[in-house]
């Protein structure tokens, strides 16, 4: 029974977790999207980390005032050794976007952690980017996100992958497929 002076009984109704998606902003005057960029991982890093200002192995702060290592091997795939084995599955679909993913690094929407389960029962702590750009009209997205995945070295953080929701015609559906897959656990920032 509810307590006079409440509506309703503590503990009764939980607040929505989840904010609302970022509202897309116009694209940076120093990005745009690149068709002309080859599926190389090299090029694609090489467009992102000028975006960004950070070159391989060099440490970039982000809006949450957390470091990250920028590389290229999140675009690339690695044998159980960590050698590159080559690009990864979809880079060709990726690769013009390297610049908005550099954009999105630099000035995220919103920056969310959460601890992942793998297939082999491991977990890991990742560190995911998104970043809402009024791109439809030339890439068909409008939400954009990079993860970084906690190395062995606590505290530091290795990109691990990037990439668009997907080519849907309605920005609702990639709202939700980003907000269902990407925006979980804590948010750590979101822009003002």
């Amino acid at each position: 029974m509810p307590e006079p002076q409440r509506a309703y009984v503590a503990g009764d109704r939980r607040p929505r977790a989840l904010p609302p998606p970022p509202a897309p902003r116009p694209l940076p005057p120093d990005v745009k999207v690149r068709p002309d960029l080859p599926a190389d991982p090299q090029a694609v890093f090489e467009a992102m980390s000028k975006v960004v200002g950070k070159g391989e192995g060099e440490v970039f702060i982000d809006r949450a005032q957390l470091p990250v290592v920028l590389g290229q091997r999140m675009f690339e795939r690695h044998d159980p050794a960590g050698a590159s084995v080559g690009a990864k599955p979809g880079l060709a679909s990726r690769a013009e976007l390297a610049e908005i993913f550099g954009a999105v690094l630099r000035d995220p929407d919103e920056i969310w952690v959460s601890l992942q389960a793998r297939d082999d029962g491991s977990s890991v702590m990742v560190r995911t980017y998104v970043g809402a750009f009024d791109a439809m009209g030339e890439t068909g997205r409008r939400l954009f996100v990079l993860a970084f995945h906690e190395g062995a070295a606590r505290g530091v953080w290795m990109g691990a992958t990037a990439f668009g929701p997907g080519k849907r015609d309605k920005p609702a559906t990639q709202e939700a497929a980003t907000s269902q897959g990407f925006r979980v656990g804590t948010l750590v920032y979101r822009r003002k």
